[in-house]
């Protein structure tokens, strides 16, 4: 484009050195010489060639600029294209499997989706970019019309997968609060199994007066875990009705919870 902006600007010289000679054969034309004829032919075929010139070089320069915006177009499209690729990587990772700092992976999840937000007019734009091409009827007009599906495919490709791991994130963390609360659970059984099972009926009034108190308080709290044993139930079947990624673990550990 430069080179051919150089060109321009040297022809105009010429436009005003055919002004002079164009000028100078309508005098001689004007004034009957003698070989009026082929003087007029002469003037006429170079006005006629740099018309032609500056027809060429006008459409060469149009060229060139639809040259330009398609690699702008294509660059920025390759850029998106890797951005995407890269985010897509960490959006369909299995993360949320591991149940380490789950809080943690929620937070970076937010500002992941953040940063999708973020981006997102990026992607408009070079898409906006290449409709206007194609609306223009550039000479490249089919190529980008592909690029522009891809790049759509792509970026709904990974919203949704952004989207299904923030709903598996949430998912694991209510695995994670379902698992602990459950070995809670177990745990006060396991205890209460032990006390139920103990033989010792006192050798005194105190030691009896002990004991029948901490009965009386393991009666209490029976009905309490019973409510809770209940809650976990129900919480397991919602979990399961609503197709947790890890149904199984629910119905495996709800069936240990109720046997006990």
């Amino acid at each position: 484009i430069k080179k051919h902006e150089e060109f321009e600007k040297s022809s105009l010289a010429h436009d005003e050195r055919i002004k002079q000679l164009s000028d100078q054969a309508s005098k001689l034309i004007h004034s009957s010489h003698y070989d009026s004829t082929r003087i007029g032919v002469s003037r006429d075929d170079i006005i006629d060639r740099r018309q032609k010139v500056k027809q060429l070089s006008s459409e060469r320069a149009k060229n060139l600029q639809n040259s330009l915006a398609w690699q702008k177009f294509r660059r920025d499209a390759d850029e998106v294209k890797t951005w995407i690729n890269e985010k897509l990587k960490v959006a369909t990772d299995d993360s949320y499997r591991d149940p380490t700092d789950l809080s943690g992976k929620l937070q970076k999840h937010q500002a992941f989706e953040a940063e999708l937000s973020a981006n997102k007019g990026t992607v408009d734009t070079v898409c906006k970019t290449g409709n206007a091409l194609v609306d223009a009827e550039h000479f490249h007009s089919d190529e980008i019309k592909v690029i522009i599906m891809t790049l759509s495919q792509d970026w709904d490709k990974l919203t949704r997968a952004s989207k299904e791991k923030g709903l598996r994130l949430k998912e694991a963390n209510e695995l994670h609060q379902f698992l602990r609360s459950v070995e809670d659970e177990l745990v006060w059984m396991r205890e209460a199994d032990a006390l139920l099972s103990n033989e010792d009926i006192g050798k005194d009034l105190q030691s009896v007066r002990f004991l029948l108190k901490k009965h009386q308080q393991l009666e209490a709290d029976l009905s309490l875990h019973k409510e809770q044993v209940k809650s976990l139930e129900n919480q397991a079947k919602q979990l399961t009705q609503a197709k947790h990624f890890d149904s199984q673990t629910i119905a495996k550990k709800a069936k240990e919870l109720t046997k006990r």
